[in-house]
């Protein structure tokens, strides 16, 4: 699943880049297929980042228990 949002950010991306470009600027047609398809990759892209960022907070937190051991919840216990 991840993989899958990756690609999808990925391809997002991808549609900035290209919407600045001058040639797709020029084609009207093309440039508004670009900024529909945008649209609605916006939500799952957000989604996604927001997903990264938990998963990097667990991570750390996970860290952080696992560098106190267990002599410091005996502490606080």
């Amino acid at each position: 699943m991840l993989e899958k949002l990756q690609k999808i950010e990925d391809e997002y991306n991808e549609i900035q880049e290209q919407m600045s470009d001058s040639e797709v600027i020029a084609d009207q047609a093309k440039y508004q297929a670009f900024v529909r398809k945008y649209k609605q990759m916006k939500p799952a892209v957000e989604l996604f980042a927001e997903l990264k960022q938990v998963n990097a907070e667990i991570e750390e937190a996970e860290e952080i228990l696992n560098m106190g051991g267990d002599d410091d919840m005996a502490e606080i216990s």
